[in-house]
């Protein structure tokens, strides 16, 4: 299938959304992947961090251009990171830490797991009180609080073939009502297919999102993308916005 034009539905601080151009989902056989915004290379930045904070932040992008540092004190940037993006949607991150006026954050491109130092006057931070959990054996999601499950539900994940990605990541765009076959709602999560490298356009970004047919929750069948029944998306979505973490693990 091609790529869609979807919609815009604009776009707030907390819940970005608005129209994809071109979003391409990893969620089912025959659909192609979400194109997040990329580097052509991007190495993994194993900075030491200082006064951690564990993800309890979530920052959406003010300037046109947000600077990636490789250290709290660098003066020349490795590269920008367009705001908004090229999906035009508002540039989001996840911060692990602060070190002076700056951030430590998560980055929505390859490689899984990129990091980076930004400007903290840059980006607008916000409150993440919950996090999410998708057990890819269990096939289930678990939304906390804190400690407290909130929800725990069974889920559609990657087939064997094209296994949804293992590691830490977060959501970097909230999306109501995508598009047939994507349901009722869409968090693109800022991680990346380790097999779909190039698949239909996109370099293969993983989404949670609806499902009309619940009979494959408990399956593993998607390109990479965490179904959930239509329901289930709605309630969840309602819970959680840009910048709150996913732990995905085996």
């Amino acid at each position: 299938m091609n790529a869609r034009v979807l919609t815009a539905v604009g776009a707030v601080a907390v819940v970005a959304a608005g129209a994809l151009a071109g979003v391409q989902l990893a969620g089912t056989d025959d659909e192609p992947a979400v194109e997040p915004v990329a580097a052509a290379t991007v190495a993994k930045q194993l900075t030491a961090v200082r006064e951690p904070d564990p993800s309890t932040l979530g920052a959406v992008a003010l300037v046109p251009e947000v600077a990636l540092y490789d250290s709290p004190t660098s003066l020349t940037p490795m590269f920008d990171l367009p705001n908004p993006t090229h999906e035009n949607v508002p540039l989001t991150f996840s911060i692990e830490a602060r070190d002076g006026d700056r951030y430590h954050v998560r980055l929505p491109i390859r490689p899984n797991g990129s990091m980076a130092w930004i400007d903290v006057d840059q980006v607008e931070a916000h409150l993440v009180d919950k996090h999410i959990v998708v057990d890819v054996s269990d096939r289930r999601l678990t939304l906390f609080d804190g400690e407290q499950k909130l929800m725990d539900e069974p889920v559609a994940v990657g087939s064997d073939a094209t296994p949804t990605p293992l590691g830490d990541f977060y959501v970097d765009i909230s999306l109501p009502e995508p598009g047939s076959p994507y349901g009722d709602h869409m968090l693109s999560v800022a991680g990346f297919s380790d097999v779909l490298t190039d698949f239909g356009g996109g370099i293969g970004q993983i989404a949670i999102h609806g499902w009309s047919d619940p009979s494959v929750m408990g399956q593993a069948v998607s390109n990479g993308c965490v179904r959930l029944p239509n329901g289930t998306i709605t309630h969840l979505a309602e819970q959680v916005g840009v910048g709150t973490p996913v732990h995905i693990q085996a």
